[in-house]
């Protein structure tokens, strides 16, 4: 998991600073946790890196200089270091991908995002490290159409609420795709049937959208959808 954090819309990621300090409201994360940096740009904005935050690293703000903009001096205000693992000159994710992502359609992301808080991604950092290691590209925005839709489908998947899910697994029995069954309801999977298209507006995620799989037919019907990617 991960948090997101908007920038100076001037904001130059710097690939020859791999270290930098953020002014930030609260305190209240963990160490090593993956960060999103955010900012607008005359295409609509984005996400133009990531990163982890340091914990250690933070620092009272009766220790730092705060920006000319923070006009009161707020004792909750803390500097926090972050190591980028990505930076780029045009976005990660623009906002014509990003407004997909499950997470960005929370209330707390609601224009404008706040600048020097930290917002609760659901994953966005962690997930997008994930997609660009395994590709091995070093800006997502060139990924095609498709491969997107890929990816948000995960995303769609995993921000099923854990209780939710768990009350849906108990009620049936069986995979919905081959018949088997099985009396423990942690053996199988939610799949999202709901088709992502990105020309289009963003479809909430709907416990009504999913079918219960078992783990086999989920890696399967997942497995044609990376295939179609690929070819």
């Amino acid at each position: 998991m991960g948090y997101i954090y908007r920038v100076k819309d001037n904001f130059d990621f710097n690939p020859w600073t791999p270290y930098k300090y953020f002014p930030v409201k609260k305190k209240y994360y963990t160490n090593f946790e993956p960060i999103s940096f955010y900012k607008n740009d005359d295409n609509g904005g984005g996400i133009y890196g990531l990163g982890k935050m340091i914990e250690y690293e933070a620092l009272n703000s009766s220790k730092i200089h705060l920006p000319e903009d923070i006009k009161l001096f707020d004792s909750s205000f803390f500097q926090i270091k972050v190591r980028f693992s990505h930076y780029s000159f045009a976005p990660y994710i623009d906002n014509k991908i990003l407004k997909h992502f499950p997470s960005y359609n929370k209330k707390q992301f609601e224009n404008p995002i706040n600048p020097y808080t930290l917002y609760w991604d659901c994953g966005l950092s962690t997930y997008m490290l994930y997609v660009l290691n395994n590709f091995y590209i070093s800006r997502a925005s060139i990924f095609k159409k498709n491969v997107w839709e890929y990816y948000i489908h995960f995303l769609r998947e995993m921000d099923i609420n854990l209780n939710v899910k768990n009350k849906l697994l108990r009620k049936y029995k069986q995979c919905n795709q081959c018949g088997f069954k099985s009396d423990s309801p942690y053996f199988f999977e939610l799949h999202d049937t709901v088709k992502i298209d990105l020309e289009k507006d963003y479809v909430p995620v709907n416990i009504d959208d999913f079918i219960i799989l078992c783990p086999n037919c989920h890696k399967l019907i997942h497995q044609k959808l990376k295939n179609e990617i690929m070819s």
